[in-house]
C-alpha cells in the first residue's frame, strides 16, 4: 500500500514464512518422511530457507507541519502559521528566540489560538494564550514550562507523555520516530483569519551592498567576513564597483626631461612670488625670479607691485645681452603678471618665444616656480644676485648599530579586565554607577550632535543589535 506523504506516526510489521520446496514422490532416508530429500531434512541440522515480506500499517493524522511538539526548553508556545490566530498583538520591537545552534530567529507578536484536545477518544475544545508568532521556526512548539506555571504536572515515559491536573489526564502525547513527543491536539481555524501584520527582515544577498557597508574593502575580505559570521551573500556577484574604479585611478609618473637646454640663455624660467606678509624696508612685497635652465644662474628682482614685471624683464634682457648671451625662449606658468600685452610686446621686439606650461606637474613646472617653494628668504631693499642654495648634509650616525640603553628594556605585563557585555551585567558590576554615567553621556552626545535620526523601521530591513 502507498504511504501518505504527510503523517504523524507509523508502525511497520515484518512477517516471515518458510520457503519449502516440496518434492512429491521422494522420501527422506534420514527421517523417513516424504516430501523432501536428506539434504533438506530438519533433523540433519539444516534449517528451512525463509524470506521476508514487509507489511506497513499507518495511522492517518494531521500533516507534519501542523503537529504540536512538547518542548521543555521553549519559553513560550510558538508557531509559524499566522492564520492560526483568533486575535493578534504585534510586539513593539521584534524579540529574539535562540535555537539550538545559538542562532537567533525573531518573534513578531503573540495571540490566542483555538485548539481541540483528544481526551478519552473525544475531542474537547480549548484555547492557547500567549502563542508567539515566529515565521522562521520549523515546528509548532508547546511550552511545558508555561503549562507547569498554570498548575499542571508533566509526566513522560519511554513511549508517551501526559499533562495532569488534579490527577486527571488533560493531554497526551506519543513519542515519534525522532524521539519527540507529538501531542494529540489540533488547531481550530478561525472563520475570519486575523492578518498578522509584521515587519519581516529579509537579509540582502548582494555582495556589492556588503562591500559598500564595509567601506569598500576587497571583496575577497568581505566574503571571508560573511563566511565567518554566517551571513548569506551572493558569492558569485561579479558587479564592478564604480567608486573603487574612480578612486584607484592613478597617473603614471613623469620621467626625466629629455630635452634640456645646452647653452646659457637658451631657456629662462620666470615666476613671480606671492605677496609677503611683511614689506621690506624699501616697501617691496613681491619678487620675480629669472633662472637659466642650463647654468642654474638665478636673478631676483624685488617689486612693490606685479606691474613691475615688464620693467624687471627688460633689465634682465639687457644684462644678458651685455654678457654676450642671447635669450631664445622664456618659460612661465601662465600667470597674468607675465602673460600680458606689455610683456608680449617686449618679447616680440627682442625675438624671444614665450611658452606656458601646466602648473603643479613635476616635469612641466618651471624651475623658477619650484625654486620659490623651497624656502622663504629674507630680502633687502636693493636687488641682488641669488647665490646657489647649499643643501644641508646628514651627519647622523647609523641607527642600526646603536645599542638600546638598559633602561629601555622590554617588559611584559599580564592584566585581566572583564567588561560587561549586556546592560544587566553592567548594572550588576561594582562600577555600575560609572557605567550608567558613561551611557548617559554617550546618549547626550549622540542627541546633541544629531548623530542618528529616529525613524520607523522599514518593512524590508532588520534592526542591528547593540551591547546596551
Amino acid at each position: 500500500m502507498r504511504l501518505p506523504s504527510k503523517s504523524t506516526d507509523s508502525t511497520s510489521l515484518v512477517a516471515t514464512r518458510k520457503k519449502v520446496f516440496k518434492k512429491p514422490g521422494r522420501k527422506c532416508y534420514v527421517c523417513r518422511k516424504p516430501g523432501h530429500l536428506a539434504k533438506d531434512c530438519w533433523k540433519k541440522g539444516s534449517k528451512p530457507k525463509v524470506e521476508d515480506d514487509a507489511f506497513v500499517c499507518t495511522v492517518e493524522g494531521v500533516p507534519e507541519s501542523e503537529v504540536w511538539i512538547a518542548d521543555s526548553g521553549a519559553s513560550a508556545h510558538m508557531t509559524k502559521h499566522k492564520n492560526y490566530f483568533v486575535n493578534f498583538t504585534k510586539f513593539v520591537s521584534p524579540k529574539p528566540v535562540y535555537v539550538g545552534n545559538s542562532d537567533a530567529i525573531m518573534a513578531y507578536g503573540h495571540g490566542t489560538v483555538n485548539i481541540e484536545i483528544k481526551v478519552n477518544s473525544k475531542w474537547e475544545k480549548h484555547h492557547l494564550t500567549e502563542v508567539w508568532y515566529v515565521p522562521d521556526i520549523s515546528r509548532n512548539l508547546f511550552s511545558i514550562s508555561q503549562t507547569l506555571k498554570r498548575g499542571f504536572k508533566f509526566q513522560a515515559s519511554k513511549d508517551e507523555c501526559s499533562l495532569l491536573r488534579d490527577d486527571r489526564v488533560c493531554l497526551k502525547g506519543v513519542r515519534t520516530v525522532h524521539g519527540l513527543y507529538a501531542l494529540e491536539m489540533r488547531v481550530l481555524y478561525p472563520k475570519v483569519c486575523v492578518a498578522a501584520e509584521v515587519c519581516v527582515a529579509l537579509a540582502d544577498q548582494s555582495l556589492q551592498l556588503w562591500h559598500e557597508r564595509l567601506c569598500h574593502q576587497n571583496k575577497a575580505h568581505v566574503k571571508d567576513i560573511l563566511r565567518k559570521y554566517q551571513i548569506k551573500g551572493d558569492a558569485k556577484d561579479s558587479q564592478i564597483c564604480d567608486g573603487c574604479c574612480y578612486d584607484k585611478q592613478s597617473r603614471r609618473p613623469f620621467g626625466t626631461r629629455k630635452q634640456r637646454a645646452t647653452t646659457p640663455g637658451e631657456l629662462i624660467n620666470i615666476d613671480v612670488c606671492f605677496p609677503m606678509q611683511q614689506q621690506s624696508l624699501g616697501g617691496a612685497k613681491y619678487y620675480v625670479c629669472f633662472k637659466d635652465d642650463f647654468t642654474k644662474y638665478r636673478r631676483v628682482f624685488f617689486m612693490q607691485s606685479k606691474n613691475e614685471v615688464s620693467k624687471c624683464l627688460e633689465t634682465f634682457l639687457n644684462e644678458a645681452k651685455n654678457t654676450g648671451h642671447m635669450i631664445k625662449e622664456v618659460l612661465s606658468d601662465g600667470g597674468g603678471e607675465v602673460i600680458n600685452s606689455t610683456v608680449k610686446s617686449l618679447l616680440e621686439k627682442s625675438g624671444i618665444s614665450p611658452h606656458m606650461e601646466i602648473v603643479k606637474k613635476p616635469l612641466q613646472t618651471p624651475e623658477a616656480d619650484v625654486e620659490k617653494e623651497m624656502e622663504e628668504i629674507s630680502c633687502n631693499a636693493e636687488d641682488t644676485e641669488e647665490t646657489l642654495v647649499q643643501q644641508s648634509s646628514r651627519n647622523l650616525r647609523d641607527r642600526s648599530i646603536l645599542k638600546m640603553p638598559a633602561k629601555f628594556d622590554s617588559f611584559v605585563l599580564l592584566a585581566e579586565h572583564i567588561e560587561p557585555e549586556t546592560y544587566k551585567e553592567a548594572m550588576a558590576s561594582e562600577d555600575s554607577d560609572k557605567w550608567l554615567a558613561a551611557m548617559k553621556e554617550e546618549l547626550e552626545s549622540l542627541s546633541n550632535n544629531n548623530t542618528w535620526i529616529l525613524v520607523n523601521l522599514p518593512s524590508d530591513r532588520k534592526a542591528i543589535a547593540c551591547v546596551f
